[in-house]
């Protein structure tokens, strides 16, 4: 975890919000969102979707850096198949089957979580205890960092202690950093005991976006989604909130979400005005 002194990244988080879950659902239209609700209601406050799962899953973990030191509620929002329609299948199943949250502090007279375990320090600190630097794991016993093998990179959700925290990337994709894998566009795919190869180098660095069809909803609105995306990872896409500054609802800047990855979708919501249409781009969500 991130300490005080240092600015929390993916690599080391103030937190981990984890759950394990699994849904049973008639059709594909069923969703379960996990949300992060406000702590404190108030006009320009939201709420902000972090992930959604469509479908039947089959049981799996999901986990969220947690990039900020102030309070934070999480809630789990679980949509039946239909339920757009009014004619949702009562049939349909979400079991939540742990949640773990890591790093819970006291907050006025409320007591935090506690510890399963207490995690050693990497050796040679000066008394700090500076979590390894990305990409790199703790040896047990000697407590020193060490870089992941090539081609692998370090889980940033696990505790990072043994060199089994060091996950190998998939085929046809490397990493000498430990922190991510990637590819330059060079691909082998074996099929009928032939190798076929195919140079995609020519879009490692080129982003795309693509809109879904709009729809409206029960209450009349009508919105659609805005897909960002990368076919590789050495090129990473933004998905930002955008606001139109006389909107009532608009939030402060320093409030507005920013997320970047190899995909992201923003739900885009048009306010037909007398002469233009505004585009509100919100909820992103890799």
């Amino acid at each position: 975890m991130a300490p005080r002194d240092q600015p929390p990244s993916q690599q080391a988080p103030i937190a981990h919000f984890s759950i394990v879950f699994e849904t049973t659902c008639a059709g594909s239209s069923c969703v379960l969102y996990m949300i992060e609700s406000p702590m404190e209601r108030t006009k320009t406050s939201q709420f902000r979707f972090l992930a959604a799962f469509n479908g039947t899953q089959p049981r799996r973990v999901w986990s969220h850096s947690i990039l900020k030191r102030n309070s934070a509620r999480f809630m789990v929002a679980f949509l039946r198949s239909g339920s757009t329609s009014g004619d949702d299948s009562i049939l349909d199943q979400a079991r939540i089957l742990s949640i773990n949250v890591t790093n819970v502090g006291t907050k006025g007279d409320k007591q935090g979580g506690g510890a399963s375990r207490c995690l050693p320090c990497p050796s040679g600190q000066f008394g700090k205890c500076i979590p390894c630097p990305p990409g790199h794991f703790m040896t047990p016993g000697t407590h020193e960092c060490a870089l992941c093998p090539s081609n692998t990179v370090a889980n940033a959700s696990s505790d990072r202690i043994g060199i089994e925290s060091c996950v190998a990337c998939g085929e046809n994709l490397h990493s000498l950093d430990g922190i991510a894998c990637r590819s330059e566009g060079l691909i082998s795919v074996i099929k009928d005991n032939k190798t076929l190869n195919y140079d995609l180098s020519s879009w490692v660095k080129k982003t795309w976006t693509t809109t879904a069809v709009k729809v409206f909803a029960r209450e009349g609105t009508s919105y659609y989604h805005s897909f960002n995306f990368s076919l590789f990872n050495s090129e990473k896409v933004e998905c930002k909130e955008v606001y139109d500054s006389n909107d009532a609802f608009s939030l402060a800047d320093q409030n507005r979400e920013t997320i970047s990855g190899a995909a992201c979708r923003l739900t885009v919501l048009p306010d037909i005005g007398s002469n233009r249409t505004k585009l509100a781009y919100v909820s992103p969500l890799l």
